[in-house]
C-alpha cells in the first residue's frame, strides 16, 4: 500500500480474510453491518467516510490490522480496537451499535450458542449470559 489512507482492499481479498473467521464472523456479518450502519447514519450530517468505512471493513480483523498496522492511520487503528467496547466517534459508535443490531433475535441466539461453545461454556451458562 502507498498511502497509510489507501486501506480499502478489494472485496474478494476482503472475502478471503473473512474466510478463515468462524461462521458468525465471516463477510455476511460484515454485510449485514454495513447495511444497518446506512440505516443508522441516515440523521447525521457530518461522517468521517474513510474511517467509517475502514471500520465496517475491518471490524472483525483486528488481529490482521494490528498486524499490519504500518499500513493504516494510526488513528484508525486505535478507533478499530477500541470500538467494540468504547467507542469514541460517531463512527466507531455506528458500528458498534450495528455489529449489536446484529446480535438480536435468532441469530443473535445462534451467535451466542456458537460462540458460548467455542469458550468452552455450558450451554445453560451461554443462557445466562444471554
Amino acid at each position: 500500500m502507498t498511502s497509510k489512507n489507501a486501506f480499502i482492499i478489494p472485496q474478494s481479498r476482503l472475502k478471503q480474510l473473512y474466510a478463515k473467521k468462524d461462521k458468525m464472523h465471516n463477510f455476511t456479518h460484515i454485510l449485514r453491518i454495513k447495511r444497518s450502519v446506512t440505516r443508522l447514519r441516515k440523521s447525521y450530517t457530518y461522517i468521517d467516510e474513510d474511517l467509517l468505512q475502514f471500520l465496517i471493513a475491518y471490524h472483525g480483523l483486528k488481529e490482521y490490522a494490528r498486524k499490519h498496522r504500518n499500513h493504516f492511520s494510526k488513528s484508525y487503528v486505535r478507533a478499530l480496537l477500541r470500538h467494540t467496547k468504547k467507542p469514541q466517534t460517531l463512527e466507531e459508535r455506528l458500528v458498534h451499535d450495528a455489529n449489536l443490531l446484529d446480535n438480536l433475535g435468532k441469530r443473535g441466539i445462534q451467535k451466542a450458542l456458537y460462540v458460548g461453545k467455542l469458550s468452552g461454556r455450558s450451554r445453560e451458562h451461554t443462557f445466562a449470559y444471554l
